[in-house]
């Protein structure tokens, strides 16, 4: 399963950050997601609906909010660079 393996090696390389998978069937969970990003400042109110109505696909992965990547387009070492460039700021 690529999303297990990809948690593993998240967890592995970036020890410090809060991972939660989420199925994109579970709209309430998804919702609450984008919410609490909001209100932490890590993106619009606007960048969160967008996501909310057009990004949300399985194997979709967000770093505080910000698309990271798609497991079935990208490889894994992309998406880690996109995650650790959205949480560092860099």
């Amino acid at each position: 399963m690529k999303v297990g393996r990809l948690y593993n090696t998240i967890e592995e390389k970036i020890p410090d950050v809060d991972i939660q998978l989420v199925d994109p069937r579970n709209h309430l969970t998804i919702i609450h997601y984008f919410w609490k990003q909001v209100k932490n400042n890590h993106i619009p109110i606007r960048l969160a609906l967008k996501h909310m109505l057009a990004s949300i696909k399985e194997g979709n992965v967000f770093a505080d909010g910000h698309l990271a990547g798609e497991l079935g387009k990208m490889d894994q070492d992309a998406i880690l660079s996109n995650i650790y460039q959205i949480i560092t700021g860099r």
